[in-house]
């Protein structure tokens, strides 16, 4: 096991694309650098560990708040879904979802979003691309 400050391996993948930048996911948001290493995009959506770290796709990044908006009549919690573009990090859609209680777990599966809340798991279909 390696310890210590290591600098990131910037050898060419041969299964990269050359125009090819980086995202990076985190709990608190979305940075997107070009290949040259340039700030091209970034989106966060509020304070420490307000959403699950976003899950990469096709071009999005997939996250969900883990702040309520708020009730929703029946006593459920209302908490939006966000898919946000990896080449600028700019909102493409957000989605309100109703859940039990906060999300702990999202996870992308052939062509769907499973959004897991305690011991519950809802399955979201995922749009299609345009």
């Amino acid at each position: 096991v390696a310890t210590g400050p290591h600098p990131l391996d910037n050898k060419p993948n041969a299964n990269a694309s050359p125009n090819a930048g980086l995202a990076i996911s985190t709990f608190q948001g979305l940075l997107v650098y070009t290949a040259s290493g340039e700030l091209r995009g970034v989106d966060a959506l509020g304070g420490f560990e307000s959403m699950l770290a976003p899950q990469l796709a096709f071009g999005r990044a997939i996250t969900i708040e883990t702040v309520s908006e708020g009730p929703t009549p029946d006593g459920l919690m209302l908490f939006n879904l966000y898919q946000m573009d990896t080449r600028t990090a700019r909102i493409l859609e957000t989605t309100p979802v109703v859940l039990g209680s906060k999300p702990d777990r999202l996870e992308l599966i052939d062509g769907h979003i499973a959004v897991s809340s305690g011991g519950v798991t809802v399955i979201l279909r995922a749009p299609p691309q345009n």
